[in-house]
């Protein structure tokens, strides 16, 4: 082989290695390039998911967070599940990751109800086709106490008056609660004085009478209510310091303002039978006769369109009627005041009295299912009382036994006490036959500030009776002496239950602290009778109310069951709705 023919094949050989070096660089350098674009994808696509499970887990808890405090409340929350509702958690004009409200950068819940108690929550978060989900259920886990019993200073069923009572005195300041509700028909003529400085609403006719005086607003609420102007013993309906409201919410009908005899009116007021109000105020109503307006300080005339104003006879002020067409409100007072009076329309109309009147009067099996058995009544133990003996029971549920603490037939000798130290716990005691507080007292301590209760819960048709007329006696459970006033910011720490056709008669020479609740129809009521100036703190939910016999019986403002005696009338509400379940799917 010459020499140029074996250089020019060595030269050859070295281009194929630089060739083959090259091409094994050029496969390198491809595969880590992919390599990187790979990982780079695999990395943005994690950050992709591990955002969205951010977002849609910061979503959820939040999201409960709000329900659990009540800012989205159980009656919203309820709402939304009962609608199948979609919810987009999008936050415009941001670029929060997973909430831009765009097709491939948002936050959905989706809401929907299993059964009466169990409500689904499915949170949604995509970023660019990463999807994360939460799927949340929510038991609806009931309050211990359906303190809704209590929610006004005193409630009555159909045919419950006010006769001879002071009702509503000293409220808390701020206090929207002071409301004597009367859930149908009320007929107060011939009950002798009395005085009424809570609100009074009734959702039935009212018939008044020549002792009755008003010092708060009146609001005839709902299309049954009325006002009976002949039938109410030549009285009319005189408030001082307050003013007149037929309300009836929007889709429940149109009622009508006035009654004779229990029939709607359909000419003028019988002359002698005023309104005295500062004001009269209608929403949904037929004001279907004015005759005798007597009050000079009277303001006005309120009205919706809803409502019809006819004008019969004559009346003393104002002058002239006019009508605001692009109002609710046809006033011919000031604007402030029919400012005030229209916002006290709305306030009716969504807030606690509404709420009380849906509730309505409860029947005989709610309050024994509600109230009837937080212990065994079957395990409970037996609680001797005597006419002699003091006793210090632990918690736990008991049956009384015997009929009296104290003698009911002597006068003083020996005073007997219980004495219940809330700290320890909770306390119940049923009551299966009549029984007589007669002498002492069931004293309840309560040093440590505990919401821990005493209930006293009677069997059917049981009659309790506190105060004979012959020792002091009652139930203290607020921190004040016998016969001492009670102390403003307090509250009872007990509650006397009865479901069907219980008397609770509150005598003389006694001091009682309780949550009273008796319950039944007209037929086998639930009855609270007062009897010669009872000194009573607490609140009265029953079918009947009576005044026996004495001086006028004083029910002075009780905050209700929720007060916070320690920070004052500021019940932080929170949710009944507890996580059931909590898990992350795909």
């Amino acid at each position: 082989m010459s020499r140029e023919s074996a250089k020019s094949n060595k030269n050859g050989s070295m281009l194929i290695v630089v060739l083959m070096i090259m091409a094994v660089g050029l496969i390198l350098i491809t595969s880590a390039m992919m390599i990187t674009g790979s990982t780079r994808q695999r990395y943005f696509d994690s950050s992709k998911s591990n955002q969205a499970r951010l977002t849609v887990t910061s979503v959820a808890e939040a999201f409960y967070q709000a329900v659990y405090l009540q800012e989205i409340t159980d009656e919203q929350l309820e709402a939304l599940a009962n609608g199948n509702a979609v919810l987009d958690f999008s936050v415009n004009g941001t670029s929060v990751p997973g909430a831009s409200g765009a097709v491939d950068n948002m936050t959905t819940a989706s809401f929907s109800k299993t059964g009466t108690d169990l409500v689904t929550i499915v949170f949604s978060t995509e970023i660019d086709g990463k999807q994360e989900n939460i799927r949340m259920v929510l038991r609806g886990d009931p309050p211990d106490e359906d303190n809704s019993l209590f929610q006004t200073t005193v409630q009555l069923g159909d045919g419950g008056a006010l006769g001879q009572m002071n009702v509503g005195q000293n409220p808390l300041p701020g206090a929207r609660d002071n409301i004597a509700l009367l859930l149908g028909d009320s007929h107060m003529g011939n009950t002798g004085s009395s005085v009424y400085s809570c609100e009074v609403v009734c959702t039935g006719i009212l018939t008044t009478g020549s002792g009755n005086a008003f010092h708060n607003n009146v609001i005839l609420y709902g299309p049954d209510a009325g006002f009976d102007v002949n039938g109410s013993d030549g009285a009319g309906l005189a408030i001082t310091g307050g003013s007149l409201f037929f309300l009836s919410e929007d889709g429940d009908g149109t009622g009508d303002a006035f009654y004779n005899g229990g029939s709607v009116i359909s000419g003028d007021f019988t002359e002698g039978n005023p309104i005295d109000a500062d004001s009269i105020a209608t929403y949904n109503f037929n004001f279907n006769a004015i005759g005798s307006i007597s009050n000079q300080s009277l303001n006005g005339f309120y009205s919706d369109p809803n409502s019809f104003i006819l004008q019969r006879g004559s009346y003393s002020n104002p002058a002239t009627i006019t009508t605001e067409a692009s109002s609710r409100i046809v006033t011919s007072a000031s604007s402030t005041m029919q400012q005030q009076i229209s916002a006290r329309i709305d306030e009716y109309l969504s807030g606690i009295v509404a709420t009380a009147v849906t509730n309505g009067f409860p029947s005989s099996a709610t309050v024994a299912a509600s109230f009837g058995d937080p212990y065994s009544h079957s395990t409970a133990s037996l609680l001797a009382l005597t006419n002699t003996s003091s006793v210090s029971p632990d918690p736990g549920g008991y049956i009384i036994s015997g009929n009296s603490l104290g003698n009911p037939s002597a006068s003083g000798g020996t005073t007997p006490d219980v004495t219940i130290d809330l700290a320890a716990g909770n306390y119940t005691f049923y009551v299966d036959h009549d029984f007589t507080i007669a002498n002492g007292y069931f004293n309840v301590i309560n040093a440590t500030g505990s919401d821990n209760w005493v209930r006293f819960i009677l069997a059917p048709n049981v009659h309790f009776t506190i105060g004979t007329n012959t020792n002091d006696c009652g139930i203290i459970s607020s921190g004040r002496a016998p016969g001492a006033a009670p102390t403003s910011g307090t509250k009872p720490h007990v509650y006397i239950f009865g479901a069907q056709g219980n008397t609770v008669t509150l005598g003389p020479r006694t001091t009682i602290d309780a949550y009273i609740g008796v319950y039944g129809d007209t037929s086998n009521p639930g009855i609270v009778e007062f009897c010669n100036s009872t000194n009573f703190y607490g609140r009265i939910s029953a079918t009947s109310m009576m005044y026996r016999d004495g001086a006028q019986a004083i029910i002075p403002y009780c905050p209700g069951p929720t007060y916070d005696e320690t920070n004052g009338n500021i019940s932080i509400r929170y949710s009944n709705y507890i996580v059931e379940e909590y898990e992350y799917f795909y």
